[in-house]
């Protein structure tokens, strides 16, 4: 079974989105920027107080304003921050020769071997216990070969073949290669 579609900017852009939203791996790594910008002006709060031999009460006074007027906002602000951050990133990779074959028209094949994915650049073979896990929306389906990476299949872009079916059988033949790779 195939599906041929056009993957665009915007479709990089919704995996990931997704792929902060759901992954353990991204929701540390925010609350671990979180602390380091708030904690921050704290800490260089408090060095100033100790460097200027401020007395107990003004330093505490200086750490109070500071975490409501800087750390608190940064806090709050932060996976604003690192979400707007992350596109920039994907526009910017998608925007280099490096990536042909990422955007544009892919092809995904279903067999009983593997999934093959072909593009204008290139043509793959994923085995199927390659495969790390499939995860859809109500918009995508996004294969993961990896722990960030994944086929994004957009249902809004498919030129040729039937999304619903495809999306179907390829979590019906991916539990069926698992269930098997478990037997032997």
């Amino acid at each position: 079974m195939k599906i041929t579609y056009d993957i665009k900017l915007a479709d990089c852009l919704a995996f990931n989105d997704h792929f902060i939203k759901t992954s353990p791996f991204m929701r540390k790594a925010i609350r671990k920027g979180q602390m380091w910008w708030a904690s921050g002006p704290l800490l260089g709060g408090l060095a100033l107080a100790i460097f200027k031999s401020a007395p107990p009460e003004k330093t505490l006074m200086l750490l109070a304003i500071l975490a409501l007027v800087i750390s608190m906002p940064m806090f709050f602000l932060y996976p604003s921050y690192f979400q707007r951050s992350a596109r920039k990133q994907v526009k910017s990779l998608c925007a280099g020769d490096d990536s042909k074959g990422v955007l544009g028209l892919h092809v995904l094949e279903i067999t009983d071997e593997c999934l093959i994915e072909k593009t204008e650049y290139s043509e793959d073979e994923i085995q199927w216990e390659s495969i790390a896990k499939i995860d859809s929306t109500s918009d995508y389906t996004f294969v993961y070969i990896g722990e960030s990476t994944a086929h994004i299949i957009p249902e809004d872009n498919i030129i040729d073949g039937d999304y619903t079916l495809f999306v179907s059988k390829l979590n019906e033949t991916y539990e069926n290669s698992e269930a098997n790779q478990k037997t032997i």
